[in-house]
């Protein structure tokens, strides 16, 4: 409602605006009419308009990356609007002390109605406003929630006693300030005045022990102490008042709620949570429980730190933004909320659902009001508006306090309350300061960025000699002074963030385990790696590295006599992502040689993300050295992307022979950003959420990409499956399972296959220099094997659920090959479509099960291929009995 009457005034005024420009013969260029509508609808300027306008921006931003935009842009503006245009619309309409008058005798008639409604509650276990029951001995008068109560209580305690310290102090007739010129003679008046006053304040006080709302008398202590601080000479009268509260409440809070004032948890507490009083039914003469069907929930600050922990997994997973606004309610249970809704802390949930971004620029919005109001103060002569102004700011700061420990900004009431006081403490020294103008300091940041605005537009003065004057009055030595503070600046904030993302996010560009980090090893000798599946229970499984820095048991540098050393080449699927050391796929074909009386060491040679150009720089730099016998080559369909990407990053040297792959290189060399972007956590992020975002906005458009998001698809999976996007380059960048699309995308593939061969012939003939038989083999992913097999993880990629994809091209396209070079081949497509009953792939996670693993082994030894490879080490009777056909 308040932005509604807030655009019908402004349309009126733009209106009228545009008539009179008409009336008077001007044309109404396009431009000059936007700039008459920003005038028109353009706030009243106050010390709050820039910080309100920043925060509603970057609420507005986390609709852009919301992980429920529909839920986010009801919330921004139904809720985000409606709030703080309530601050502008006051500041704008209460702008006279009559009004201010006005407004603060309605208000505060109204809490004194609601205090007497919670003493009422109290004797009467009933509110006479709702109806509304709670916990018998705490009062919630007409909130729905003793500790909502508490919070509304504590400004109103504040405000009245700094209205009654200052009326006492000065001896002075505040009735005309409070009620306004008497247009009739009651001498009393004055004394009723008084009394009503200190009424008000005693019920008040009274209310919020009754609440036994720890969080609210924890934020009443603040606001007293906040009082203190600024009026020292008030000391001892605030210490009996906190003393007084002690005494009085302390002792039945236990009794009460079986808590102590600092505990995390109560144990017996009984919430009734939106109840009215039955009708004809006497309170008095029947127990509570027999009447109500109530709601038990382990409540106040019962479980806090569990609640806190969980938003803080949330915001180590969006740090910046947040997962949008109004998304808490639905992001919280995927990590195991206790119960959906909120997290009992407002500056944590606000930071999950908007970022660190959306958090700071509300800390903004209440560092610029404290420092105004407590500013302010030193400049206002009038008791009266000091004590409002004091009143306000010492209730808002209690408030603000409980926000920590409750869900006071998640409240309809309390927000409107919150936004509405920071509109009162912002409209009265507009009323009472003679002459007040809003000076809201920013001269120092202004200087900073007009400093710099100013180098460009006068560097061609630059080069001359003298001492050169800029504009706005700088002087040189200033303007160098001014451009460095907001160089020191810029790295501070880079320093802080750095910090934070450190801290919530980990290491800087954390880069899978099971990839390879060293020249030297695949992996560090003796390392020991415990991997957990990015989805809860999917896999938890255990490696070990032996001393040479290969997954499996340790094996002498020597080869054994008699014994067969076969190195099993390839990425995760190899090395084994989600399964114990002896069940992957090198392991288990060791064990099927050691069935047939063969020996032999199988060496796990697995990396992740690891395909051609990497294998063969790795054959000839490390693998080769402990002299295999033979070598198997697993290829995976995702090889044909990761020889394009590892290629961009790799390093050569002279003569042109690869030495390493580094992802701070991009073709052969080295990118300041990607410098940053693998060293710095907070670039990283940068590079992930925003720069990459905004390339999906730039081949997708602003509108689609919204679409998009608001209907919860991935943008990665829209640029993939485009028909509109022509560029190869960008298509290959974004589809890291290009292979897989089969003939839809021959051509691509065809384009980028000749790489992949290029590596491929390279290994070949490596080995034969060393006479070491390669043998490829290619196995399926889940798509080719069944409807449910990697079932919810295909969907990102583009791929569509409950469907087998039997498009054989890339299968074919690999045998091809490894026929004109002359390489044994070994496909297993068919074993897996035999036993795809059983579940092969990790539903999200994409990779081999355990079961997965034996159908790869069992199929490779079991094919011809391997048979005829292997003739003089295997036993006459295993050799030519399978079935599997050779013709590859």
């Amino acid at each position: 409602m308040a932005q509604v009457v807030f655009f019908i005034k402004r349309g009126v005024l733009f209106s009228i605006a545009l008539q009179e420009e008409r009336r008077q013969g001007h044309k109404s260029a396009f431009f000059k009419t936007i700039g008459l509508f920003f005038r028109s609808f353009k706030p009243v300027s106050s010390s709050l308009s820039e910080p309100i306008g920043i925060f509603i921006f970057v609420n507005f931003l986390t609709i852009l990356v919301s992980q429920y935009p529909e839920l986010s842009l009801k919330a921004f503006f139904c809720k985000t609007l409606e709030v703080s245009f309530m601050t502008y619309i006051f500041i704008e309409a209460f702008n006279q002390k009559e009004r201010i008058r006005k407004f603060l005798l309605a208000w505060l008639l109204s809490a004194f109605v609601i205090a007497v409604d919670g003493i009422f509650q109290f004797t009467q276990a009933f509110d006479f406003i709702h109806g509304y029951v709670v916990s018998p001995g705490r009062v919630g008068a007409s909130f729905k929630h003793p500790n909502d109560f508490g919070s509304y209580i504590v400004i109103i305690v504040m405000l009245v006693m700094c209205l009654l310290l200052f009326w006492l102090a000065t001896k002075r007739d505040h009735v005309n300030d409070l009620l306004g010129p008497r247009k009739f003679k009651f001498k009393h008046l004055p004394l009723f005045a008084l009394i009503g006053l200190s009424a008000l304040w005693i019920f008040a006080l009274i209310c919020l022990g009754l609440t036994y709302s720890r969080g609210a008398w924890a934020g009443f202590f603040i606001s007293v102490a906040f009082v203190t601080f600024l009026r020292k000479e008030k000391l001892l009268f605030h210490c009996l008042i906190v003393l007084l509260f002690i005494a009085v409440f302390f002792p039945n809070l236990q009794r009460l709620r079986n808590a102590s004032f600092t505990a995390d948890n109560v144990t017996n507490e009984r919430e009734l949570i939106d109840l009215r009083r039955p009708e004809n039914t006497d309170f008095n003469s029947r127990k509570l429980l027999d009447l109500i069907d109530f709601k038990i929930r382990n409540f106040g600050a019962a479980g806090r730190k569990g609640y806190w922990q969980e938003a803080v997994n949330i915001i180590k997973d969006y740090p910046v933004l947040g997962t949008g606004l109004n998304t808490y309610s639905q992001v919280a249970p995927k990590y195991k909320l206790v119960w959906g809704g909120y997290a009992h802390n407002c500056y944590l949930q606000m930071m999950a659902e908007t970022g660190i971004l959306g958090l700071m620029s509300f800390l903004w919005v209440l560092f610029v009001l404290f420092y105004k109001g407590i500013v302010n103060l030193r400049i206002i002569k009038d008791p009266f508006g000091y004590a409002v102004v004091l009143g306000s700011l010492a209730g808002l700061a209690g408030f603000l306090f409980q926000t920590m420990f409750d869900t006071n900004l998640y409240s309809v009431q309390l927000s409107a309350l919150l936004w509405t006081t920071m509109g009162l403490i912002v409209s009265v020294p507009r009323a009472y300061i003679e002459g007040y103008r809003e000076n809201y300091n920013l001269a120092f940041f202004s200087k900073l960025f007009m400093g710099f605005g100013t180098l460009v537009q006068n560097m061609r003065h630059l080069e001359r000699p003298t001492a050169l004057r800029l504009r706005l009055g700088f002087t040189v030595k200033k303007f160098i002074f001014y451009n460095l503070m907001v160089l020191l600046i810029l790295i501070a904030l880079f320093i802080v963030n750095e910090v934070f993302f450190r801290i919530f996010r980990g290491p800087p560009n954390p880069l899978l385990t099971t990839t390879q980090k060293s020249t030297q090893y695949l992996f560090d000798p003796g390392l020991v790696l415990h991997n957990l599946s990015s989805v809860s229970g999917e896999y938890d499984y255990t490696a070990n590295i032996n001393q040479f820095g290969y997954r499996g048991k340790d094996f002498s540098l020597e080869k054994k006599p008699d014994t067969l050393r076969i190195f099993v080449v390839g990425d995760s699927f190899t090395f084994g992502v989600g399964s114990q050391d002896h069940q992957t796929i090198p392991y288990l074909l060791g064990q099927k040689f050691k069935e047939r009386n063969v020996k032999a060491e199988v060496i796990n040679a697995g990396i992740g993300h690891s395909s051609p150009i990497q294998h063969y720089v790795n054959l000839r730099n490390i693998h080769l050295k402990y002299k295999p016998d033979a070598v198997f080559l697993l290829f995976d369909l995702t090889d044909l992307w990761d020889d394009w990407h590892s290629e961009r990053h790799a390093v050569y040297d002279k003569k042109g022979e690869i030495i390493r792959f580094d992802l701070t290189y991009i073709d052969g060399k080295r990118s300041l950003w990607l410098t940053l972007v693998k060293y710095s956590a907070f670039c990283k992020y940068l590079h992930d959420k925003v720069v990459r975002t905004f390339e999906k906005m730039h081949y997708l458009g602003f509108k689609k990409y919204l679409t998009i998001a608001m209907q919860g698809k991935k943008a990665k999976a829209e640029i993939i499956n485009s028909k509109e996007i022509e560029s190869d380059d960008v298509l290959i960048e974004y589809d890291g399972l290009l292979m897989m699309r089969g003939r839809e995308k021959k051509d691509l593939i065809e384009k980028h296959w000749g790489r992949t061969t290029k590596y491929l012939t390279k290994i070949k003939e490596l080995l034969d220099e060393q006479h070491i038989p390669l043998i490829l083999v290619v196995y399926p992913h889940g798509i080719h094997v069944g409807k449910d097999q990697w079932g919810a993880g295909r969907l990102p990629w583009g791929f569509e659920a409950n469907k087998i994809y039997t498009d054989t091209y890339p299968f074919e396209l690999i045998e091809n090959y490894a026929k004109e070079k002359g390489i044994p081949c070994i496909e297993t497509l068919d074993d897996f479509l035999a036993r795809n009953e059983v579940k092969l792939f990790f539903d999200w996670d994409g990779h081999l099960t355990p079961a997965g693993n034996e159908v790869m082994a069992q199929g490779i030894i079991s094919d011809e291929v391997f048979q005829n490879v292997f003739a003089q080490w295997l036993p006459t009777s295993e050799v030519h009995t399978s079935n599997k056909r050779s013709d590859r």
